[in-house]
């Protein structure tokens, strides 16, 4: 009701004033101000009452005489009571004020009663141009509709002081007249409907902005009353304030009187006080100042002996105290000071008098709310506006001053590699964590005068001040980079993280902090696409490098949605009975515009990007069903990401994939890196277990190439061993490949393991493979990857041939190995 009309009308008020409005407008208003205010809405309306009432008399007046013959007089005399009874309570109303006085508050009743009240008038106005009008000649039509409209216009502005009456009214009335002009069928009604509805909307506008006006009035003469009681209460006994104390300076600042209530406020007897500068007793809060990135402000500018020293009075300034309690110990607390210069009789200054509030819990919430502003919740570093803040400041030094003699730094932004994964797999309670671990972790490598902020996310941010070479800077972030190589402890599980860092130098790199970021991140997203785990400066080539990226993430989103994405197989081969074992699923991406796409381009672009996750959704049910249309019950080989793995619903979709499909589990082998065992975690192990459970076959792929430490291989249930076509490519060359790959043939003979070697391309590294005791091949040789429409055809012409031991290679020529 009154709250939300006040809501609107300051609203109004506002934006017609440019947002002018006095501040205390601005301040919450609790229910005795709005009584108060409801009380000044009635008793305005209430003081009109005398001449309102008089109008009406007369108005009804002329609609008796004209229409006293056409009109049924019981009907007429009725609507003349009606009205009578209406008007005798407004000026019951109006009596009541003057000789009891109007009242101080009113409640909500009150209010509405005055809008009922004004609608049954209004109602009682409009019924008579919609009962009369079609009987009056043209004359008497021209004055009803005179009185109409006057009506309107006089009984808006009389009730606009309340916004409901003021707007009821007029609206009501003009439905009326409205209806009337409808029913007189010889009047011109579109043009008087137009008119009209022109004049109530004038109208209700005007009282709308009238109420706005009124109650920013009220709302200002509260503000200015409040303004008065606090100078009262500066020339008063502030001895008899429960909550204030008194103070007083000489000329030179120093305290001359000490209130008991301030003594006991400080914990000192007013002996101790005396004589002290007041500068000392009332400091500069330095929290406050460390939360609104000032570190660099001098504090001295703010301190009240600067104050004290300009002689203008002053009020509603923080300062910090200290205070001791009863057992002695020292204690912080913030007081809020109000002061005056004292004048001499003649005119000369000769000291200050003042009023001291101790708002310590007022002040320990608004630091809390400042804290939220400019700090970050999880680690308790900056956040990315306190971080924008002190780098613009740094900026701006550094482009005004002259080439060499300004302000340099070094602006280094950071992610933390596999952060999705642990948070993903782990929650994010160990997400948070881990973000506080590590922000602890690099506090410690900092210097006084560094900043550290996080950034949102896992992205760091920190400004190295005063580096001035790419040297200094590379060596700074080396450190950062070797404080992450160890792992770290959160809630008692060791989380191996890295993180990739890309570095700007200021103002070499940007002349705004907004360009200084974003060569940062250039240099940030070169660092991962060129491996993570390092860092990078930006370069001026950067950007289309970016661009290029940013290109293949787009075209990747639209991808999955446009049908570009295909599957192609290739063959294993068992090289002792000449059976084929299945296919490899391999992803490719053919783009109308940027042709055939790579992988190794665009699996790591997805990975960052959030899309592998739908990726491997759609390559799983993909393979699953092109599986189902071969002719023999063949295994199907899918590749698995260490994101994939680390998903929580991954063994939902691999039994959603199996059940649409119709494929039997144990035709499924799913592919995993040796990447995934880096995370060695409870859920990446729980999920091969739950997937060997399931009947699918578990590959460890690209053997020997990641991982240092093969005792997971005791803990992982892997059926087969892929072994890398690195080490294939220099078996018939070297020596070194040749007992590594025995060692590898060996550790999974050993563990009852298959193995498989990859990309075998001539038959000298077939003969190879054969000899050492190498299970199966896959490759070039054997057959290049293949179209699922394609596979049904490489089978017929496989089981045509009269050898099992025989095998097809890239130029359609059956060799059999010796």
């Amino acid at each position: 009701m009154i709250t939300s009309e006040y809501r609107f009308s300051m609203a109004s008020v506002s934006a017609q004033a440019g947002g002018t409005l006095p501040a205390a407008a601005a301040l919450p208003l609790d229910e005795d101000q709005l009584s108060r205010f409801r009380a000044r809405q009635i008793h305005t309306v209430l003081q009109l009452a005398p001449l309102t009432t008089l109008i009406n008399l007369v108005n009804a007046a002329v609609v008796g005489v004209l229409f006293q013959a056409v009109v049924n007089a019981w009907l007429l005399a009725a609507w003349g009571l009606l009205l009578a009874t209406l008007l005798g309570l407004a000026l019951r109303g109006w009596l009541r004020s003057r000789v009891g006085g109007a009242p101080a508050r009113c409640s909500p009743r009150a209010e509405d009663r005055a809008v009922r009240h004004a609608a049954l008038l209004s109602l009682l106005w409009g019924s008579m141009p919609a009962v009369v009008l079609p009987l009056a000649s043209p004359a008497e039509q021209g004055l009803i509709g005179c009185i109409s409209v006057g009506m309107i216009c006089a009984g808006g502005f009389a009730l606009s002081s309340i916004p409901r009456a003021g707007t009821v009214f007029p609206l009501l009335v003009g439905v009326g007249t409205a209806v009337g002009v409808l029913r007189c069928g010889d009047l011109p009604a579109g043009l008087l409907l137009f008119m009209l509805g022109l004049y109530v909307a004038t109208v209700v506008l005007s009282v709308r902005w009238t109420a706005a006006s009124f109650l920013a009035r009220l709302v200002a003469e509260g503000a200015a009353e409040r303004q008065r009681d606090l100078v009262g209460l500066l020339l008063h006994d502030f001895e008899e304030h429960a909550s204030d104390a008194l103070w007083e300076t000489d000329a030179d600042g120093r305290l001359s009187h000490v209130s008991p209530r301030l003594s006991a406020m400080l914990g000192r007897p007013s002996e101790q006080l005396i004589g002290r500068p007041a500068g000392e007793v009332f400091q500069i809060s330095p929290e406050m100042a460390d939360d609104r990135v000032e570190l660099n402000d001098d504090a001295a500018s703010h301190s009240l002996q600067r104050r004290l020293s300009q002689q203008q009075p002053f009020h509603d300034q923080v300062y910090l105290f200290r205070t001791v309690d009863s057992g002695g110990l020292e204690q912080s607390g913030w007081v809020q000071l109000a002061a005056k210069p004292l004048l001499d009789t003649k005119a000369r200054h000769v000291g200050w008098r003042g009023v001291a509030s101790n708002v310590t819990r007022e002040h320990e919430a608004q630091l809390h709310i400042t804290k939220l502003a400019f700090r970050d919740m999880v680690t308790g570093l900056h956040n990315r506006y306190s971080f924008q803040i002190r780098l613009g400041q740094i900026v701006e030094q550094a482009s005004a001053a002259q080439p060499g003699a300004g302000r340099s730094c070094a602006l280094v932004c950071m992610d933390l590699d596999g952060f999705k994964t642990v948070n993903d797999a782990l929650g994010h309670d160990i997400g948070d964590g881990l973000l506080r671990s590590v922000a602890e972790r690099l506090s410690a490598l900092l210097l006084p005068q560094d900043l550290f902020a996080r950034l949102g996310g896992d992205e760091f941010g920190f400004i190295f001040d005063g580096v001035s070479t790419a040297d200094e800077a590379g060596a700074r972030a080396a450190q950062l980079l070797d404080a992450l190589r160890t792992p770290l402890e959160v809630c008692g599980a060791s989380v191996p993280i890295g993180a990739s860092l890309g570095i700007a130098m200021v103002p070499q790199d940007g002349t705004s902090a907004e360009v200084v970021l974003k060569s940062a991140d250039l240099a940030l997203y070169a660092a991962k696409a060129g491996g993570r785990g390092q860092y990078r400066f930006f370069l001026p080539q950067m950007g289309a490098r970016v661009l290029h990226r940013l290109s293949i993430e787009r075209a990747l989103r639209e991808a999955l949605q446009g049908d570009q994405l295909s599957l192609v197989y290739q063959p294993q081969l068992d090289l002792f009975t000449g059976e084929l074992l299945g296919f490899e699923a391999l992803l490719r991406w053919n783009h109308p515009d940027l042709g055939q796409v790579s992988p190794a381009d665009f699996v790591p672009v997805a990975e960052d990007a959030g899309l592998i996750g739908q990726i491997g959704d759609w390559v799983l049910h993909r393979a699953c069903l092109d599986a189902c249309t071969w002719s023999r019950p063949l295994r199907v080989a899918v590749n698995l990401s260490p994101l994939q793995i680390m998903a929580q619903d991954l063994i939902g979709a691999v039994r959603d994939a199996l059940q649409r499909s119709g494929l039997s589990p144990r035709r499924l082998e799913v592919e995993v890196t040796e990447s995934v065992l880096l995370n060695e975690t409870s859920t990446a192990l729980s999920q091969l277990h739950a997937l060997h459970q399931l009947g699918a076959c578990i590959a460890l792929d690209d053997f020997g190439t990641g991982y240092s430490s093969m005792a997971y291989l005791r803990r992982f249930p892997f059926d087969k061993l892929k072994i890398d076509r690195a080490f294939v490519r220099e078996l018939v060359s070297g020596q070194d490949a040749r007992a590594i790959v025995k060692a590898m043939l060996d550790v999974a003979a050993a563990l009852r393991m298959e193995t498989v070697a990859e990309g075998v391309e001539t038959l000298e590294e077939l003969h190879a493979l054969h000899a050492l005791g190498c299970k199966a091949i896959q490759g070039f040789f054997l057959a290049r990857p293949m179209a699922s429409t394609a596979v049904a055809d490489f089978l017929d012409r496989w089981e045509s041939h009269p050898t099992r031991l025989a095998v097809i290679d890239h130029n359609e020529q059956l060799i059999v190995p010796g």
